[in-house]
């Protein structure tokens, strides 16, 4: 997303908390924009973020954390299903 090309807009539909439309609603108000558009440029903001994450390697050390996480997790329940057996 480093270069911004000029492309045709498309019509997506996303499910978001109530709570979140209003403050979209409220901030777009104050910067004189429809609140589709500042979802748009939020979208395309974090986008960069993301990229900017990967090139940093913050995903792949958080991917690998998550991984650790559910293995433990589940590690953990087998440990104790094993238990509840012994008695």
């Amino acid at each position: 997303m480093n270069k911004k090309v000029v492309e045709p807009k498309k019509q997506y539909t996303v499910i978001i908390r109530p709570s979140v439309a209003e403050e979209y609603e409220k901030r777009a108000g104050r910067m004189f924009m429809t609140r589709s558009q500042l979802m748009a440029n939020a979208l395309e903001i974090a986008l960069d973020d993301i990229h900017m994450l990967e090139v940093l390697g913050v995903v792949r050390a958080v991917g690998g954390i998550r991984k650790a996480q559910i293995f433990m997790k589940q590690w953990r329940k087998s440990q104790e299903e094993i238990s509840q057996q012994m008695v």
